[in-house]
C-alpha cells in the first residue's frame, strides 16, 4: 500500500498507537508499505507523554520518502524502530530523543538511508544519530549534530554498515563522536566509500572508534580537533 500524506502537511501524533516495541505514536508496520511525505512533517505533541513515532516488524518493509520525523521520544529509535526493512529516501529524522538511537534504532534488519538527513538527535546511552545491529547502507546523506554517550554519529554493534558519499559531522559524544564501530564474536564491519568524517567531538576518538573491522580504501576524507 501507498500512504500519500498531503503537502507540506504537519502531522501531530497526541497518543500510543501500539506497544510491541515500547509506546508508538503510529500503528505497527508489519507488510510492505511506502509514504509518500510530499513535505510533510510527522511530530510527537511537545506536551505528550513519552513515544516513539513509527516501528517495523521483522515482517514489514516501509520506505519513507520526502517526510521529517521529529520529537519522537523512547527507550530506542526515537524516530523510527526497524527490526524488518526499511528504506529513508530524501527524508529527515531531526530532534528525536532516546536511550539508544536517537533518531533510528536498527536491529537485525535492513536498513537504506538514501539522500537524506539525520540531526540533532540524541541519546542518553548511545548512538545519536543511528543505532545499527543489522545490515545499513548510508549514501549520498548527511549525519550531524547529534548527540550520545557512545557513537554521537553512529553506533554500529555487530553489524555491517557502508557509507558512501556521505557526510558526518558536528556530532558530540563520550567515546567515538562521529563513528563507533563496535564488535561481538568479532562482528562489526564498517566500509567507508568517498565519505567526510570530520569536526565531530569526543573526548576520546572525536571522529571514530573501532574496537572491530574497519575498510576505508577509496577516497575518503578524516579530520581531527586534537583528540
Amino acid at each position: 500500500d501507498t500512504i500519500a500524506l498531503p503537502a507540506n502537511a504537519n502531522i501531530t501524533l497526541t497518543n500510543v498507537s501500539d506497544n510491541t516495541y515500547g509506546p508508538t505514536g503510529l500503528p505497527l508496520i508489519t507488510s510492505r508499505i511506502t509514504i509518500e511525505g510530499n513535505g510533510a512533517v510527522i511530530a510527537r505533541q511537545g506536551s505528550a507523554a513519552a513515544f516513539g513515532l513509527m516501528a517495523v516488524k521483522d515482517t514489514g518493509d516501509l520506505t519513507l520518502q520526502n517526510v521529517t520525523l521529529s520529537g519522537g521520544s523512547s527507550s530506542e529509535g526515537g524516530g523510527v524502530l526497524n527490526r524488518g526493512t526499511l528504506t529513508i529516501e530524501n527524508s529527515t529524522i531531526s530532534g528525536n530523543t532516546a536511550d539508544v538511537g536517537g533518531g533510528v534504532f536498527s536491529y537485525a534488519g535492513t536498513l537504506t538511508i538514501e539522500s537524506s538527513t539525520i540531526s540533532n538527535n540524541t541519546s542518553s546511552a548511545g548512538a545519536g544519530g543511528l543505532f545499527n545491529a543489522g545490515n545499513t547502507g548510508i549514501i549520498n546523506s548527511t549525519i550531524s549534530g547529534n548527540t550520545g554517550n557512545s557513537g554521537g554519529g553512529v553506533f554500529n554493534f555487530y553489524g555491517s554498515l557502508t557509507i558512501e558519499n556521505s557526510t558526518i559531522s558536528g556530532n558530540t559524544a563520550n567515546v567515538g563522536g562521529g563513528v563507533y564501530n563496535s564488535f561481538y564474536f568479532s562482528d562489526g564491519n564498517l566500509t567507508l566509500n568517498r565519505s567526510l568524517i570530520a569536526g565531530n567531538q569526543a573526548t576520546a576518538a572525536s571522529e571514530i572508534q573501532n574496537r572491530s573491522i574497519v575498510t576505508a580504501n577509496n577516497f575518503n576524507l578524516f579530520g581531527t580537533n586534537g583528540h
